[in-house]
């Protein structure tokens, strides 16, 4: 299986875009998209990378104008129905998910068919490419698919795989189930159990050790670098409840946002030292997310309508940006 990426320098001025995790969120990154295009200045991407949530939005950015029809149906309250009733708490604490099994799967399944994969191959053979991030819970490691060399394989199982990586890595841990990958390492073949890609980070921008390491790999590829953050980067004041479920869904939140932040700064300080415009798009944190119905169709409703008047202003936030 696909490790293993390469990007093509593409034209002179190469745009790539981040799409990050955040759950329901997602729908501020859907509907952001398609205002942007309605203001008449997004880009054709030729890079567009993917975790969480942000991985099933990223193969309708891929492919341009021709994705928009997904983007308008996906991340919507009616896509989400089967998401919006009662969940069941117990199941995760008996060692399952909150939704059952293959509930996430059976929602990629609708919006991802084989027409969708052939125009994927055509742009990855045009030499753009799509990457999505997921989370190997045995090697507590993050795995960079190159999703379209994945559609243009000629592996005749490549419509499942290109669904199950996009599911594993919007399952977040205990609200979905993990995904049992097979890969093949060493001449060898055996399955890795994956999940959501935002346990590794909340972008997949510049991975950390290449910051670290001091390498510069692509000293010539000077991409504009746009940042889509479906969910909010500030903290927001809200009474904790003394309760040891309500405790750990807020304790996670802010380990999320945290995250978020150093790695957004993390790329920042890369882009600025290579001279690289970027620029960063958020959820507002007064939007009115309620952790105990992630998926209420009344946060959906309000992350779209905001989505869709930012991006129809191109506004991005003022202080994160290169």
């Amino acid at each position: 299986m696909p490790r293993s990426f390469s990007l093509c320098p593409g034209p002179p001025a190469p745009q790539w875009l981040a799409l990050s995790g955040g759950g329901s969120g997602g729908a501020f990154g859907a509907a952001y998209l398609l205002g942007w295009e309605t203001n008449g200045t997004r880009p054709r991407f030729d890079l567009v990378t993917g975790v969480s949530a942000g991985s099933l939005i990223a193969p309708y950015a891929f492919l341009g104008t021709q994705g928009d029809a997904g983007l308008k149906r996906i991340f919507t309250v009616e896509s989400l129905e089967s998401l919006a009733g009662p969940r069941n708490r117990l199941r995760a604490v008996m060692g399952q998910s909150i939704y059952p099994q293959g509930a996430l799967a059976q929602i990629v399944a609708t919006y991802v068919d084989m027409p969708l994969l052939d125009r994927i191959a055509a742009r990855h053979r045009a030499g753009a490419r799509l990457l999505i991030q997921t989370t190997s819970l045995d090697s507590e490691r993050g795995y960079i698919w190159d999703l379209g060399r994945i559609a243009a394989s000629d592996n005749p199982d490549r419509l499942a795989l290109f669904r199950q990586v996009l599911t594993a890595s919007a399952s977040i841990p205990a609200v979905f189930s993990a995904q049992r990958i097979v890969v093949e390492s060493g001449g060898y073949r055996f399955e890795e159990l994956h999940a959501d890609g935002a346990v590794t980070s909340e972008i997949l921008t510049v991975p950390t050790t290449v910051l670290q390491s001091g390498l510069d790999l692509l000293p010539h590829w000077k991409p504009a670098i746009y940042i889509i953050f479906n969910e909010t980067l500030d903290p927001r004041f809200k009474v904790a409840r003394d309760r040891g479920v309500d405790l750990g869904a807020r304790a996670l939140s802010i380990l999320s946002r945290n995250a978020a932040v150093g790695d957004l700064t993390e790329t920042l300080q890369f882009a600025r030292r290579r001279g690289l415009p970027l620029k960063v798009t958020s959820i507002d944190r007064d939007l009115g997310y309620n952790p105990r119905r992630p998926f209420g169709p009344g946060y959906i409703s309000r992350a779209r309508a905001l989505g869709t008047a930012r991006g129809e202003a191109a506004s991005w936030d003022r202080t994160l940006h290169g």
